[in-house]
């Protein structure tokens, strides 16, 4: 069986033990990416705190073209460190703000997005600690920031002309969201690659009690208070 007929077997498997429910498919489904499918399904679940203007950093528009027609989201601005063409998987789109979100001030003022969706980029920063904060500064009060980062991934997978410095645990997202003084909605991982470790340690290190296991991704969703210190409910009325 060749690769492209392993991720076709893959795919709805995947997609029926991980989202059951799920009738949504996007482009990383259609392109056979499978960990893709994990990114883009997990954002259509939690769709009703994506609105106002939406900062997507380095993705291409092809990868995110379900949220440009969301009813809540009024404009996206696709950001990139120093290119002004994005790419990905052969798909590109032009940069609205070229800039490094890490130095200060940052490429975009104070309190001027409402959505932030910093996915596959925080391993790539050299600073991810000012990366949060001038995130944290960037949002309105009661806008959410969206991250997601490999865990156990290729190193170096932006290529020999990109950095890959960290990989970042579940408790690291909880950090560096508490020092940027975010709240943290939620908080999980995608997979778990510790059963093949019994094939190379001769131990399965699946999570347990007292470990999560190998996540393949790991992923936070973190909220700006209001200036009175209050949350601002999510649609539906739930904390």
């Amino acid at each position: 069986m060749n690769v492209i007929d392993r991720r076709q077997e893959l795919m709805p498997t995947q997609k029926m033990k991980h989202f059951p429910a799920s009738t949504f498919v996007g482009p990383y489904e259609r392109e056979q990416v499978i960990i893709g499918m994990f990114e883009e399904q997990w954002l259509w679940q939690n769709r009703d705190m994506i609105r106002g203007l939406v900062v997507d950093m380095s993705t291409p528009q092809h990868f995110h073209e379900y949220l440009y027609t969301l009813p809540t989201v009024q404009r996206v601005l696709i950001t990139d460190l120093d290119q002004r063409m994005v790419e990905k998987l052969g798909y590109r789109s032009r940069v609205d703000i070229v800039g490094d979100f890490c130095t200060d001030p940052a490429p975009m003022p104070p309190q001027s997005a409402d959505t932030i969706l910093c996915l596959s980029v925080m391993e790539h920063v050299e600073d991810p600690f000012a990366l949060m904060r001038n995130l944290a500064a960037i949002l309105r009060p009661g806008g959410h920031l969206f991250i997601w980062t490999p865990f156990a991934y290729t190193d170096g997978h932006m290529g020999p002309d990109g950095p890959d410095f960290w990989r970042f645990g579940r408790d690291a997202h909880l950090l560096l969201a508490k020092k940027a003084g975010l709240e943290t909605v939620d908080v999980g991982q995608f997979l778990d690659l510790g059963p093949y470790f019994e094939h190379e340690l001769g131990r399965d290190m699946s999570a347990k009690p007292w470990n999560r296991g190998v996540p393949v991704a790991n992923w936070s969703i973190h909220r700006k208070q209001q200036g009175n210190g209050k949350m601002i409910p999510r649609a539906g009325g739930d904390q």
